[in-house]
């Protein structure tokens, strides 16, 4: 609860001025209600709001929202300012997702009414979340200069959605004073000593700077290793990806380990769920338990090697590329949390003492609206080590991409990360790709720039390409594609 909360009983015998449209097959119904409610009140941050009696108010991501909890039900409330062409693209967007999702969404209904607009859907129980909240409900107001927009989900059917009605009475712009921040701090886990020394020599050193590569033959030859020898550098880490399986395949990742470790290479393992739209976005059937067995395989073959690894689950989460964003996920984010920690507990199990663990949002929102903000997938603190930093120079293939220079793209992010996370910050993968400007140039700016960054302490380039639907290369991300950029690293890494 906030400090200066300030709670009275209000009995509403009946809420006149409210009405509320019902959707049903046959007709429209006009429907009222008569609850009683606590008005919940916080001067230093500038709301009220009258709540149904039963529910408390939870403040753990506000300003983002304003959360409001029962022992069956979440009442999530975020004001969206906009301009007005854009309001109505807002909540376009943010139902398209859920509407045209006819595999995971069962009786979604939608409603416009004055200026209220409804959707309400739901989807089946996922049975390793307790008391998984599967009903939803989404309100979207349209005042002036804003869009108010109310989640509701619930584990029961919402049968009466005016008793949240008076929610919408939330102050518009609510505020949060600098001094009540609490930064994000690593969890400074026990790990084994090895991990321990690798964690203090890399992520504890005020003056190191380190960098590790994805190259997708690195598993097939020596690809990496001749331009290791051209370049006059071993990288020290080695990025890998593997996607959840119903099939039990340890042997893929204890390759991978393996393969690094002899290399003399740390192993930056992320596992992410490759979609297949074959059977329901894959966060589902993962919370389902679709994909124990190989989850406990992967957690027991790491535990197993002992030595460090690094490790990321479902990067870029807020990103609506990804089948675990907010955007895929009924904008409940609380899922993806649920996920992440799923994961975790099966390391936990094993023993895995030797991974560290980076949570990575992608650099920029993708959209950029408060209930898909970074902070909304942050799994605890008790589960990260390293804030990973993610964000590439696209180049300019694809229509409204621009050209940007690594600093434009790393200052307000590194500005950012500083202000919110008290832990080290590492680039998990990052590139520059070739079409739109002087590739070489950029590179080589980057380079004389990135020591400024004092709290990120490693680098990882991502030497692979995107590609256009017709197959055509989008955006050059190769380390190696020219000999000037070969020149440029191997001048660098002589210096340092």
């Amino acid at each position: 609860m906030p400090k200066k909360v300030v709670i009275s009983i209000v009995v509403v015998a009946a809420i006149a001025a409210i009405i509320f449209v019902f959707l049903t097959q046959c007709e429209n119904k006009i429907e009222t209600t008569s609850t009683s409610y606590i008005t919940a009140s916080d001067d230093a941050r500038d709301y009220w709001a009258l709540i149904p009696e039963g529910f408390t108010t939870n403040d753990e991501y506000f300003p983002i929202n304003l959360r409001f909890e029962s022992t069956d039900t979440v009442v999530e409330v975020y004001c969206e300012n906009l301009k007005n062409e854009f309001r109505n693209a807002y909540i376009n967007y943010t139902n398209e997702a859920i509407t045209k999702n006819n595999t995971d969404y069962f009786n979604i209904k939608q409603l416009t009414q004055d200026d209220y607009q409804i959707l309400s859907w739901n989807r089946n129980k996922l049975s390793k979340i307790e008391n998984d909240k599967n009903h939803y409900v989404k309100i979207d107001t349209i005042h002036t200069d804003s869009v108010q927009t109310m989640l509701i989900k619930s584990a029961n059917p919402i049968n009466d959605y005016t008793v949240y009605i008076p929610l919408f009475d939330v102050a518009a712009n609510y505020t949060v004073p600098d001094k009540t921040f609490v930064k994000k701090e690593a969890s400074h886990r026990s790990f084994n000593e090895e991990t321990q020394k690798f964690y203090s020599d890399v992520f504890e050193n005020p003056d190191n700077l380190s960098w590790g590569i994805f190259h997708p033959d690195y598993m097939k030859n020596d690809s990496l290793a001749k331009i290791e020898d051209e370049i006059d550098h071993k990288f020290e880490y080695a990025l890998w990806y593997v996607g959840f399986t119903e099939e039990y395949i340890p042997h893929k990742i204890e390759g991978f380990l393996e393969r690094a470790y002899s290399d003399g290479k740390i192993a930056e393992l992320t596992l992410q769920n490759v979609p297949t739209h074959k059977s329901g976005n894959e966060l589902f059937r993962l919370l389902n338990g679709d994909y124990d067995r190989f989850l406990d395989g992967c957690a027991k073959a790491i535990a197993d090697f002992k030595h460090p690894v690094m490790l990321r689950i479902g990067n870029e989460m807020n990103g609506d590329w990804c089948e675990y964003s907010g955007y895929r996920m009924s904008l409940d984010t609380e899922l993806y949390r649920e996920m992440y920690r799923y994961i975790f507990s099966y390391f936990e199990k094993h023993g895995a003492n030797n991974v560290v663990w980076i949570w990575n949002p992608n650099g920029k929102s993708f959209p950029d609206y408060k209930w898909n903000s970074e902070e909304m997938y942050y799994p605890g603190n008790e589960y990260v080590d390293v804030l990973g930093l993610t964000l590439y120079n696209t180049g300019t293939y694809y229509e409204g991409e621009e050209w940007t220079e690594f600093s434009e793209l790393y200052t307000p992010l590194y500005e950012n990360a500083v202000k919110k996370y008290d832990m080290p910050f590492m680039i998990t993968e990052f590139s520059c790709a070739r079409m739109g400007g002087d590739k070489e140039a950029w590179t080589r700016k980057m380079l004389s720039e990135i020591h400024t960054f004092k709290q990120i302490k490693l680098a990882v380039w991502w030497s692979n390409a995107d590609f256009a639907p017709n197959g055509d290369i989008s955006r050059a991300y190769y380390i190696d594609d020219s000999k000037e950029m070969k020149s440029i690293f191997k001048e660098y890494f002589n210096k340092y």
